[in-house]
């Protein structure tokens, strides 16, 4: 069934991350520097179990994988995946006329990223046997380096980036490349998130000003923000938006030409407070654990509402139902994550859509990992409308595990299946951990990649082109013939 008015859904969307990152923030950062009044104190410190009761795993306790996202924006991140053994389907292979043997061959990807984002250089490569095919792709603040290292050794491409902007201003797709390439490597997101925050710091003081709270039976309390707090924090959020120009063009770029993200946030905004209601969360817990959470709010004429309940401590368990009313159909999601400790650590996650009580879509999640012998196992599906759409298990080992500096998935079996049938299988190591040393560029004889008159660049450019060629027939995968 489709969704109408999409207009409408997409400001249902914008609202409900508003209202969800500005209240999650605003609780948390009020819990964590004590910003209480004494009859609020309760509801507030109940509200703040939140973030954690949603994010607590066992398994990614065991693995570290918070120690290593904190180490790695401390100190840069280094990241390597390796495909082998990939095999297709007989019916595919078939309808591509094809019976190469893929299995023979080894895809491997390397990632280094300095903390400040300043660096990074990734390293491409395909093999077979001892035979191999590389790229090398360096870029830090000043300039691009690229090598193929087994097609000309010895050769690399410098692109300075000052003189590229100079030779492009004329073209607009190397323009749009350069704009994202720029604020993404002088620290212009730093900015922006360091902007955002004050900006949250900002509003969350307005909404607690504001904010109300009475016990409306044991154990169970009731917080209004009121209608006109709840309509300035939006319109704040759109002029706070409207004075961070390199930040919206950034965005612009992956819009329609036709969209504008300041004109879309301004007509949300007007949509979603020309009737709109107070935002009232009602909280319950005992014994300072939170068990209910729920919310309910009219934006746009709209109804929605929010419940999360909290069961267990050791093995635990989170249901959430959003629901609102777009359109006269009536739309839900259904969430259940799962977080065990028995003799293996498991999570799962199942999120159910349903538009006017018709499954639109339903997506599972679930890992197990054995913490005796670190066995692993994970599966992802996704179902619409009773048939499954697409479905990835994978099984291996969990290695290197050293929290905070590194850990490895070697699974042996990854299969992905689409409309029931399967599709391929391979074997996939992927290896996670902080940055170790320097990111240095490529080295050799430097061939200026700006200045398109040297006749560099066009011997370069054949000497790839010649032992490419030849390198792809010798292994099958291209016909000289042809």
């Amino acid at each position: 069934m489709k969704v109408k008015n999409r207009g409408k859904i997409e400001t249902a969307i914008i609202a409900v991350v508003i209202l969800v990152v500005t209240a999650a923030v605003s609780v948390g950062v009020m819990a964590s520097v004590g910003f209480f009044k004494s009859d609020k104190e309760t509801a507030l410190e109940l509200l703040a179990q939140v973030p954690k009761k949603l994010s607590r795993s066992y398994v990614s306790d065991h693995v570290g994988t918070g120690e290593l996202i904190r180490a790695s924006m401390e100190k840069g991140s280094s990241a390597s995946v390796r495909l082998s053994g990939l095999k297709f389907n007989d019916k595919i292979m078939k309808e591509a006329g094809t019976d190469f043997d893929f299995s023979k061959f080894v895809f491997q990807a390397e990632i280094q990223t300095s903390a400040d984002r300043t660096k990074s250089n990734t390293l491409l490569n395909l093999s077979k046997g001892d035979e191999r095919l590389s790229v090398v792709a360096y870029m830090d603040e000043d300039k691009t380096c690229t090598a193929f290292p087994e097609l000309s050794p010895g050769k690399v491409v410098v692109v300075d980036k000052r003189e590229w902007e100079s030779l492009s201003e004329d073209s607009g797709v190397v323009d749009l490349l350069e704009s994202r390439m720029d604020y993404m490597t002088n620290r212009k997101y730093n900015e922006f998130g360091k902007a955002f925050e004050k900006f949250l710091w900002d509003e969350v003081k307005k909404v607690y000003d504001e904010l109300s709270c009475k016990e409306t039976e044991k154990d169970t309390y009731r917080l209004t923000v009121p209608k006109s707090a709840l309509d300035t924090v939006f319109h704040d959020f759109y002029h706070f938006m409207s004075e961070q120009k390199e930040t919206v063009d950034f965005l612009n770029m992956y819009l329609d030409e036709e969209d504008d993200l300041l004109s879309f946030l301004e007509e949300a905004v007007e949509k979603i407070t020309s009737e709109s209601s107070d935002f009232i969360f009602y909280v319950k817990g005992s014994e300072k654990d939170v068990s209910r959470v729920s919310f309910e709010v009219t934006l746009n004429g709209n109804p929605y509402s929010l419940s999360m309940d909290f069961e267990g401590k050791e093995d635990s368990k989170a249901q959430l139902q959003l629901k609102t009313k777009q359109d006269g159909e009536n739309i839900s999601l259904d969430i259940v994550m799962k977080d065990t400790k028995t003799d293996n650590l498991s999570e799962s996650l199942d999120a159910h859509l349903l538009i006017d009580d018709i499954s639109f879509g339903k997506l599972s999640y679930l890992a197990v990992i054995d913490p005796k012998d670190n066995k692993y196992k994970s599966e992802i599906t996704l179902d619409a409308v009773g048939e499954e759409v697409f479905s990835i298990k994978a099984e291996g080992l969990v290695k290197n595990l050293n929290p905070g500096k590194s850990v490895s998935y070697d699974l042996k079996n990854v299969s992905l299946r689409v409309e029931g049938d399967k599709i391929l299988s391979a074997a996939v190591n992927v290896t996670l951990g902080t940055l170790e040393g320097e990111i240095e560029p490529p080295k050799g004889e430097e061939i200026d990649g700006t200045d398109l008159e040297d006749p560099k660049q066009d011997a370069f450019a054949e000497e790839i082109m010649q032992n490419g060629f030849s390198m792809l027939s010798k292994w099958g995968l291209y016909d000289d013939e042809l």
